[in-house]
């Protein structure tokens, strides 16, 4: 389970009639713990002040440094409307277009563009598979879970890590990357898988360290489906010149 700002997963944490010590002589307050409908405290209490690193507490800075990075993402009710609007569509609307898109060119192109196109379906296959298992075999909590920001989303409280959107746009986004040759449809792919990933954040349904792991699965996915799958070699848009 993830834990809020500032309040750090220590089992050595003792209830006090004012709050709970997270085990470093620090008091956090009730409103610092998640507990259903609770909103967390979002200050950031890192307490290095007597103490010594250890992995227990890094991860405990990383849970704590990825929690308020979600909540400098996450919109609010005084977030722009357009802005809303903008992460709705990434969320709902782009990821059928780039399928769409993909679906035509398919039928449309020629012989080497189509195994390009299946190079794309093999990532995002791959990248998808790979995110649920990584979510089953690492079952954490989505932000409204534990309580945390705003949702604005319905949806089903499963695991999020990695980000299975983030995973496959990422791995459409690589292999047009790898392959196009083009620089400006490199460019339009990560940019359109960026702001997939964003949305994800924005909306209140995923960690940033969710769409972060996705972007790498995606990424692994698509360079196994260049080299290993296809055996294609791989021409980015980079090394290709902007011609």
């Amino acid at each position: 389970m993830r834990l809020s700002v500032g309040l750090w997963p220590r089992a050595a944490g003792r209830a006090r009639g004012d709050g709970i010590s997270d085990g470093m002589g620090a008091m956090v307050p009730h409103e610092a713990i998640v507990q259903g409908q609770r909103r967390p405290n979002v200050g950031l209490r890192l307490g290095f002040d007597n103490c010594a690193f250890s992995p227990h507490r890094t991860k405990a800075v990383a849970m704590s440094l990825d929690s308020a990075l979600f909540l400098a993402i996450n919109g609010s009710a005084a977030s722009p409307h357009w802005l809303t609007a903008l992460a709705l569509f990434a969320t709902e609307r782009l990821p059928l277009l780039l399928a769409g898109g993909t679906a035509g060119i398919f039928l449309a192109a020629d012989r080497q563009v189509r195994l390009h196109v299946l190079q794309v379906l093999a990532a995002t296959a791959t990248a998808w598979l790979l995110a649920r298992l990584g979510q089953y075999f690492f079952p954490i909590d989505r932000p409204f879970v534990v309580g945390l920001g705003k949702q604005w989303l319905p949806h089903a409280a499963s695991p999020g890590f990695p980000s299975s959107h983030s995973s496959v746009v990422f791995g459409f986004a690589t292999v047009v990357a790898l392959t196009a040759g083009r620089w400006y449809w490199a460019s339009l792919a990560l940019a359109a898988a960026v702001l997939v990933a964003w949305s994800r954040v924005y909306l209140g349904l995923h960690f940033p360290s969710d769409v972060l792991a996705g972007a790498l699965v995606g990424a692994a996915s698509a360079w196994v489906a260049c080299r290993l799958l296809f055996r294609n070699p791989i021409r980015p848009a980079v090394a290709a010149g902007i011609a």
